[in-house]
């Protein structure tokens, strides 16, 4: 009895395993999954920030490169803030799982940025991304651009 309740828990687990390295490729590399990993993405910055965020499809490898389609960012009184036909991002890992979000290369395909000022906050972005101070009253996040290339 144990070595057939083993054998079907070994069978179960077999199975399981291509299945989720299945899902997760069609997430990762598929139209279709890109466009639902873009609208997740966009719903927890969303959630996060202050300002409202739509990406329509998210790409690249993800271990060192992403590139994010159609980005718009919005405060909350949804006045627009920014807009990028292509933004694309190289990065070392292991800093960003560290809590450093230092990207190496930053390229803005597009882009429409309006820093428009508003009474009591010198600027929109501030607001839009909280900056400022840190979470819970911590240190803030540590974040670099480095090679920032705008093409039109």
């Amino acid at each position: 009895m144990r070595r057939r309740l083993l054998r079907l828990s070994v069978a179960v687990l077999l199975a399981l395993i291509p299945s989720a390295l299945g899902g997760l490729a069609a997430l990762l590399y598929s139209d279709v999954g890109e466009r639902t990993l873009g609208r997740l993405v966009a719903a927890e910055l969303s959630a996060r920030f202050a300002g409202r965020f739509a990406i329509e499809q998210i790409g690249g490898t993800f271990f060192n490169s992403l590139v994010l389609h159609e980005v718009r960012i919005q405060d909350s009184t949804v006045l627009p803030f920014a807009t990028f036909r292509r933004l694309e991002v190289t990065y070392d890992a292991s800093r960003l799982f560290a809590g450093q979000l230092v990207f190496d290369r930053v390229r803005l395909v597009s882009p429409d940025v309006r820093l428009v000022a508003m009474s009591g906050c010198p600027l929109i972005f501030p607001r839009i991304f909280r900056l400022g101070g840190g979470s819970r009253g911590g240190r803030p996040p540590f974040v670099e651009f480095r090679d920032l290339v705008l093409t039109y």
